[in-house]
């Protein structure tokens, strides 16, 4: 497709992950080739931080709830459609994923805000309780094992703590459509006070932001090297910060077809980060000890050697065997506690 075939307004419908992986490398691209020209460029609701500085003409913002759109119902103009195979194209030329790192470490840190986060290496947890798929929740971290994770990592990190709607959601930016459920995370954060809520540190220094949430968390990622979160378009977004040590909490999921690897999680950030697939809270309270032991090494987190086996048992091999085998533990429990309240009330 030619420059001339684009309309006068690019316009993003769809969820979160898919606009970071396909459509703003694609709008970053345009503008790096001189090919956005005078190109409207329409996103969601609190977007604005990821299209700064690149030259756009008018960036509008719609007021709209994000929906997933399945990919042959795309634009066609899109040099990629799917991010879960990128249409078997690989990585494309007309992508610029830029560096989320350097972009975002630009923008200087309050000195509260430096002081309050400390001296400790810091670790963001990112977790999700929504439905998915029509199933409930499955992608999220749950409550004994954020317990055992802030009672063991504390000490060696500054732990920050990150679920959207964990209070009322917030107008600052769209939300994706999945239905956030009831998780009593608020109870256990006020057991450990040393975790710093994600909440909370906005409220308190958001304003240094001019209020605007995606860029205070992006800016938050850009000081950080460790990562705990839920599958999904919020680890994308982690992905693109170069030399990372990342666990993903992956019990189903589309990205261990090819995004995982060799995919654009290998390829959005240099140096690409180092993930840990977990499908399993017990899997993922295996990587506690490693992420004490991980090293910095120049421009990127690495595993300590007594580690590397566990980068192989976490990784993308056999990540669809033991995430079934978790989704069957997940569906009899729930069949066991439907039998029980069926028992209670008759």
């Amino acid at each position: 497709m030619s420059d001339a075939d684009l309309p006068d307004t690019l316009e993003y419908s769809g969820e979160f992950g898919p606009e970071l992986v396909l459509f703003l490398p694609f709008v970053r691209w345009l503008a790096r080739t001189g090919r956005l020209g005078t190109r409207t460029v329409l996103t969601y609701r609190g977007m604005a931080p990821f299209y700064a500085g690149l030259g756009i003409a008018a960036l509008l913002e719609k007021d709209a709830p994000r929906e997933w759109v399945p990919p042959d119902r795309r634009p066609r103009w899109l040099p990629v459609r799917n991010e879960h195979d990128f249409d078997g194209r690989g990585r494309p030329d007309a992508h610029d994923y830029g560096d989320m790192r350097a972009t975002f470490a630009a923008t200087p840190l309050p000195d509260a805000l430096v002081a309050e986060l400390g001296d400790k290496p810091l670790l963001i947890v990112h977790n999700k309780v929504a439905d998915e798929w029509g199933l409930g929740p499955i992608n999220f971290i749950p409550l004994g094992v954020l317990e055992t994770l802030f009672a063991t990592l504390a000490d060696a990190f500054t732990i920050v703590y990150i679920r959207h709607g964990k209070r009322a959601l917030s107008a600052t930016f769209s939300q994706d459509h999945n239905q956030v459920r009831d998780f009593d995370d608020a109870a256990l954060l006020a057991k450990f006070p040393r975790v710093l809520d994600f909440d909370d540190l906005f409220d308190r220094h958001g304003e240094a932001f001019g209020g605007a949430i995606n860029l205070f968390k992006a800016r938050l990622y850009a000081v950080c090297y460790h990562f705990m979160t839920s599958q999904g378009g919020g680890a994308a977004q982690i992905a693109q910060y170069s030399g990372s040590l990342i666990a993903i909490m992956h019990r189903k999921g589309q990205e261990q077809r090819w995004a995982y690897a060799p995919g654009y999680y290998q390829f959005m950030a240099e140096p690409p980060p180092t993930l840990l697939l977990c499908a399993s809270g017990r899997e993922l309270k295996s990587t506690f000890a490693a992420f004490k032991r991980s090293i910095f090494d120049e421009r990127r987190v690495v595993l300590a050697p007594e580690d590397s086996g566990l980068a192989v048992t976490l990784s993308i091999d056999d990540i669809a065997k033991r995430g079934a085998r978790t989704m069957r533990g997940v569906r009899l429990r729930e069949s066991l506690r439907k039998l029980f309240r069926s028992a209670r009330v008759s």
